[in-house]
């Protein structure tokens, strides 16, 4: 691996390249984008800490559309098939990884990166990252990124695509190590080290298992153990595997990295505890001081990820079913020990939610839906007391949400169904509320289902939508009636959430 002052000295002057305008967003600060291009939405949870508070989405503001008439324009890009998640970059570049998703995948063949004009959604280039003739692989999704060192990367199965922005040319494969059977091993998502490091963690499906997508995990062939995750680091320049490190247990869920008092640590929820993992000197190890910490309640499912927030790392249980009620905790980077927990669906029957928390670190505030609870709910975090509950909302989601305006200003966004807790719904929608009260202040038209999907924000009140079977993205454009924009419109609707 390269020297680390080599590797910042190359993402400094790559950023330095860029316009730094994306989609009318200001100039992202580096403090912000790190190791991300600069641009309003590189990563799928916004930042590697997977904390969903997108920076560079300032405006709307809840202020500016508190008591306005609004309209939510609407375009949609179709031939997706099997779309997983989003990245943005300068110049309206929007980059697609699709055919990700198993059974959802169609025609596609298998993964694809494409890109689309993010203003008028029409198809760029498309690349098929499969080697030809590779059948009977597990297709579950990784991610894709947009990387400060200008290139794209693309996790897929058990191999990691560095691809070229402008034309999608594939520029290099790395294949990641396996502890079984390479076609039933998959590495669900990556994260990026302040230096640019790529960190990612294998998942592995029962041996002889046919299921395709989640439902291989999700209870379908069975629950005979499977091999430990393999934590891997990449070189994002060379694409060489530069640390390889076995996890204690199988990690279900994604991977986050953070940077805390100088340290760089990256955690994983298991099936049972909270593990904790150092990048120090271009390796991965264990850390010894810290956990692992017991999360689950008996009854309970696993977690889906964590959200570092400030000296805390935040999660929630019963990304499987479960008639337990959720849990949301926060633990203490300092002290393992330190733990504070809060149940705010108590007397709700039923709880799902295949999601993760959103987090504020500026107001230190938790954002928390429940699909099979129907509810939403935004928590205040204070060492003293520990997590407090500031607003709760009838709403049944599924997806991951997002923040986006100015400190003090927030405005939380998410989807609602149409189902009321059940996950075999047919339609769903975006709403916008005021973070600090859960107000609602707009919502979109009913679509397709996305079930799970990242709903990713962009600048001049956009946000995507991707939509599992459909082969659809939506793109909503939200504007106070009566202002002119480029895309068809159609009037949000008052009342309360479905």
């Amino acid at each position: 691996m390269r020297p680390r002052a080599v590797l910042h000295a190359t993402l400094a002057a790559a950023a330095l390249a860029c316009t730094g305008a994306a989609g009318g967003c200001p100039a992202v600060d580096r403090s912000v984008a790190g190791p991300w291009f600069p641009s309003a939405a590189p990563f799928e949870h916004a930042d590697s800490a997977r904390s969903h508070l997108f920076a560079a989405v300032t405006e709307p503001s809840a202020s500016q559309l508190r008591g306005q008439s609004i309209e939510v324009g609407v375009q949609v890009a179709e031939n997706l098939p099997g779309i997983w998640n989003i990245a943005t970059r300068r110049l309206g570049e929007l980059v697609v990884l699709a055919g990700a998703l198993g059974a959802n995948t169609g025609s596609a063949g298998g993964p694809f990166v494409a890109m689309l004009d993010a203003d008028s959604l029409q198809e760029q280039w498309r690349t098929r990252l499969l080697p030809p003739g590779t059948t009977g692989e597990w297709n579950y999704p990784g991610s894709i990124g947009a990387h400060a060192n200008g290139h794209l990367y693309a996790l897929f199965g058990y191999r990691l695509a560095k691809l070229d922005a402008a034309s999608g040319r594939v520029l290099a494969i790395t294949v990641l190590p396996t502890a079984q059977r390479p076609a039933d091993v998959a590495y669900n998502g990556f994260v990026a080290t302040a230096d640019g490091t790529l960190v990612m963690k294998s998942l592995h499906r029962v041996p002889g298992c046919t299921v395709d997508g989640f439902r291989a995990v999700m209870g379908d062939c069975g629950n005979a153990a499977t091999p430990p995750s393999t934590l891997v680091a990449v070189d994002p320049e060379s694409m060489k595997v530069v640390s390889v490190l076995q996890a204690p247990e199988a990690l279900g869920g994604r991977i986050t990295a953070t940077v805390w008092k100088g340290r760089e640590l990256i955690y994983a929820p298991g099936q049972d505890f909270v593990h904790r993992f150092v990048w120090e000197g271009g390796r991965l190890r264990r850390d010894e001081s810290w956990g692992p910490v017991a999360y689950r309640l008996e009854g309970q499912a696993t977690a889906t990820a964590a959200a570092a927030m400030g000296d805390i790392v935040v999660l929630q249980t019963n990304a499987l079913p479960s008639r337990t009620p959720m849990s949301i905790l926060a633990i203490s980077q300092a002290d393992a020990q330190s733990v504070w927990r809060l149940q705010p669906f108590r007397d709700r029957p039923g709880s799902f939610m295949p999601s993760m928390p959103t987090v504020d670190p500026d107001a230190q505030t938790v954002f928390s839906v429940d699909g099979g609870s129907n509810r939403l709910v935004a928590l205040q975090f204070s060492p003293d007391s520990g997590l407090t509950e500031l607003w709760q909302a009838q709403q049944s989601s599924f997806s991951f949400s997002a923040l986006i305006g100015p400190a003090g200003d927030r405005v939380f966004i998410s989807s609602a169904t149409d189902a009321n807790g059940r996950f075999n719904y047919e339609r769903e929608r975006v709403v916008w509320r005021e973070a600090s009260t859960g107000a609602e202040l707009a919502r979109g038209p009913w679509v397709e289902r996305g079930a799970g999907l990242v709903i990713t924000p962009d600048c001049g009140g956009t946000v995507y939508y991707p939509t599992v079977g459909s082969g659809k993205l939506y793109k909503f454009q939200i504007r106070q009636s009566g202002t002119a924009a480029g895309s068809s419109r159609q009037a949000a609707q008052p009342g309360g959430t479905q």
